[in-house]
C-alpha cells in the first residue's frame, strides 16, 4: 500500500500543500477510525498521554528516550507528569 511513496509523501490522502491540521484530522480521520473499530472517542492529546504512560509502564525505553520522544524539556518533567499513573 505504501509502495512508491517517498520520504516526504503524506499517507493520509492529502497533498503537501493541504496537510491535515489538528481539527480536520480529528474530524475526518481519528474519530471515524475509532468509531469503525468500536473504540471510544479519544483526542490526539489523549492518545499521546496514553502512549507516554505506556512507555513508562513497559519500562523498555530509558527515561532519556521517553522524554525526548515526548518533546519534554527534562526527564524529571516526564516522570513528574506521568509517573504517578504507573503502579510501583
Amino acid at each position: 500500500m505504501l509502495d512508491g511513496l517517498g520520504p516526504d509523501d503524506l499517507i493520509l490522502g492529502r497533498t503537501a500543500s493541504a496537510p491535515w491540521d489538528h481539527s480536520n484530522y480529528a474530524r475526518r480521520i481519528l474519530r471515524p477510525a475509532l468509531a469503525a473499530l468500536g473504540l471510544p472517542a479519544l483526542t490526539a492529546h489523549g492518545l499521546r498521554h496514553s502512549a507516554i504512560t505506556n512507555w513508562i509502564e513497559v519500562d523498555r525505553l530509558s527515561v532519556q528516550v521517553e522524554y525526548a520522544l515526548a518533546g519534554h524539556g527534562s526527564p524529571a518533567f516526564t516522570l513528574d507528569r506521568y509517573g504517578h499513573l504507573v503502579p510501583g
